[in-house]
């Protein structure tokens, strides 16, 4: 992996990594901690339309149960992938 792509600006790697830590954060119900890191990662990356309907379908997902069967906004357990 390249360090350099992932830090650019307009890096969607960067923005699905960090989008992947606040849904962690989310499924582990530290619901304070991730809307500090959303207000730190997500407020700078909502620059444009399309980066900021991303940014508010992830902050939905605070909105939501984890047994929600809405799937946008389901949040997989980690026996889902065995």
């Amino acid at each position: 992996l390249f360090p350099n792509c992932v830090k650019c600006p307009q890096s969607t790697l960067e923005f699905a990594l960090r989008t992947q830590e606040f849904i962690e954060l989310v499924r582990l119900e530290k619901f304070s901690e991730a809307i500090i890191y959303a207000r730190k990662h997500f407020v700078p990356a909502a620059k444009d339309e399309r980066s900021l309907r991303l940014v508010q379908q992830a902050m939905t997902t605070l909105a939501f149960k984890k047994d929600t069967k809405c799937s946008p906004y389901k949040v997989r357990q980690v026996n889902e992938y065995d």
